[in-house]
């Protein structure tokens, strides 16, 4: 007799044979993640299973992935008829006389480098939400700002969220109305997979400046451009200090020139660069400078004046924001 093997996994999926072992799931996007049930994982949920393509993998010690067989392998340490078997409740093939099953050698988890999902790792958008007095606060504290009311500006003006993402408390940069481009940190300050301090969504518009929705709103106004998720803050903390009355846009990655969609809206705009006080911001700025111009924007940049410094670290410091803004 042989074994329909495709029947088998069409009818035992993968998230059902972990809740009924105990696991508790955690929804993300289309699929779940959870903690690893091959070596016992204490601490964050490296196992991600794939609903559609009941697909499932460790990004944490083990590093393997498979099937719904392959999972129950691994669990019970068996064969893949014997895995079969247990998904079905009942024996698919008679052993031959005087054969004796003989259990899989247990497989010792090899510690590896963790590998590193890309920086649009979170499949889609999480659930977002304003937040509230504790969490602005907690944001400025983490961004070293003086007072949380520039966070406040930002959450009143749809531009800054908090959320869950992969069971981390974290915080949100994007255009809440028109979410091209999302930009999600950790609000203990710490690194996505031990790697990288922003996440971003699958399918972003990397090129696409966030804030633009807000300054589209008000043509008259000056938009006020920098780079990184650090300064957007630290710009809407010197707007909410009456420092600018500029609206706060930010570009992520100094490598990146601004969409071109983005460019035909802005054209005619009176646009003010802060740059950073490295190579990287200098070049950026000139490069932006350059689009904008062309799009008959009217440009004038300001430099953080400490050499290897960012607007927030200029703000973080302590240091007069007059300087910049005067």
């Amino acid at each position: 007799m042989s074994i329909d093997w495709e029947d088998i996994k069409a009818r035992h999926s993968i998230e059902d044979e972990l809740m009924k072992r105990g696991s508790k799931l955690v929804r993300s996007g289309t699929g779940f993640l959870t903690k690893c049930p091959l070596h016992n994982e204490a601490k964050g949920m490296s196992f991600s299973i794939d609903t559609k393509k009941q697909l499932w993998k460790c990004f944490g010690k083990c590093q393997c992935g498979g099937d719904v067989i392959k999972l129950v392998m691994e669990l019970d340490e068996v064969g893949a008829v014997e895995a079969a078997e247990t998904l079905e409740g009942h024996k698919l093939m008679d052993d031959p006389p005087g054969m004796q099953r003989v259990p899989r050698a247990k497989r010792e988890p090899v510690e590896r480098p963790m590998e590193i999902p890309t920086m649009r790792e979170l499949p889609s958008i999480p659930k977002l939400y304003k937040g509230e007095l504790r969490h602005w606060q907690a944001l400025a504290a983490l961004r070293k700002l003086p007072h949380h009311h520039g966070v406040a500006l930002a959450v009143q003006n749809d531009v800054v969220r908090f959320c869950l993402a992969y069971e981390q408390p974290a915080w949100a940069v994007l255009d809440v109305d028109e979410p091209c481009n999302v930009q999600v940190r950790r609000m203990d300050g710490g690194l996505w997979f031990e790697r990288v301090k922003v996440m971003g969504i699958k399918h972003n518009w990397a090129r696409w400046p966030v804030g633009l929705t807000v300054a589209l709103k008000s043509p008259q106004a000056e938009i006020l451009l920098v780079e990184g998720t650090g300064d957007f803050i630290a710009a809407y903390h010197a707007a909410a200090e009456g420092y600018t009355g500029g609206i706060p846009v930010a570009m992520f990655g100094a490598s990146n020139p601004i969409h071109d969609g983005a460019l035909a809206m802005l054209g005619g705009r009176s646009v003010h660069i802060i740059e950073q006080h490295d190579e990287a911001g200098a070049v950026a700025t000139e490069r932006w400078k350059d689009q904008l111009e062309a799009q008959g924007c009217k440009v004038r940049c300001s430099k953080v004046p400490t050499e290897g410094e960012d607007l927030n670290d200029h703000v973080s410091a302590g240091r007069d924001l007059a300087v910049i803004f005067g």
